[in-house]
């Protein structure tokens, strides 16, 4: 199996999962446009949250920029690879309701926060908000900050990385402008749009980027074997727990 952007993952390892369903939404059905801003801080692990009314609980957790320099890295992996996120063993499983509990995921770099102008060869310019961006991962036509937007603004030359290396694509289709090929540990991504104007300092915003409406457990044992404090707390909750060797 290839390698995640955060490695690979650990013998005695408890894992909040999310696997590729062939016959599924896709990973734009999920994407929140706009990002939401996000206020709490780095988060360094998952954190339970309720609505206002509700006594479901949902859990918020966040992608490193370490790891996935970019949201597009992130979320072109989850497409190819479904979501795997390691979650501490002693978890707090009371409030989660499977099928009702969702998942949501932050990323420091969601919202640009600066002025960008982006190019296709169909469509012309458009700046940041406008209403010509062909990429809206949710078809919005109305002017808005597009989510959309981050796979050409990450897809240049020189936020070229170890976890995120840009290069032009070989052979560049003949109906787009200056095609990029962004290459990660896990994935392999095509961006069809370049950007051809920002305004520095390059600075971004923390966001909420996609939201899941259901997520399972996944604990990897080599053996078979599950602790027993891991094996009781979800004897004692909704969610049923699958073993696994990797």
């Amino acid at each position: 199996m290839p390698e995640r952007g955060c490695g690979t993952r650990k013998d005695g390892g408890l894992y909040l999962t999310i696997p590729m369903d062939p016959n599924g939404q896709p990973i734009e059905y999920f994407l929140i446009d706009p990002a939401l801003e996000w206020r709490g801080g780095t988060l360094r692990g998952p954190e339970m949250f309720s609505l206002p009314n509700e006594a479901v609980k949902h859990i918020v957790m966040g992608v490193g920029a370490t790891y996935y320099p970019f949201v597009p890295d992130f979320v072109e992996e989850v497409r190819v690879m479904g979501l795997s996120k390691r979650v501490p063993r002693n978890i707090e499983l009371d409030g989660l309701v499977p099928g009702q509990s969702r998942l949501l995921l932050m990323h420091p770099r969601a919202i640009p926060g600066f002025w960008y102008k982006t190019f296709t060869a169909t469509a012309g310019g458009h700046e940041r908000g406008g209403k010509e961006n062909l990429r809206c991962p949710k078809k919005n036509p109305e002017a808005h900050l597009c989510l959309g937007d981050l796979w050409p603004l990450s897809a240049q030359p020189e936020f070229s990385s170890e976890k995120h290396k840009v290069a032009p694509a070989m052979p560049v289709p003949s109906d787009f402008h200056d095609s990029a090929m962004v290459t990660t540990p896990s994935v392999k991504y095509q961006v069809h749009e370049n950007l051809i104007e920002v305004s520095p300092p390059l600075a971004y915003q923390a966001g909420l980027f996609v939201r899941f409406p259901t997520f399972g457990f996944q604990f990897v044992s080599k053996s078979g074997k599950v602790p027993r404090q891991v094996a009781e707390r979800f004897e004692n909750s909704e969610f049923s727990l699958d073993v696994v060797p990797e």
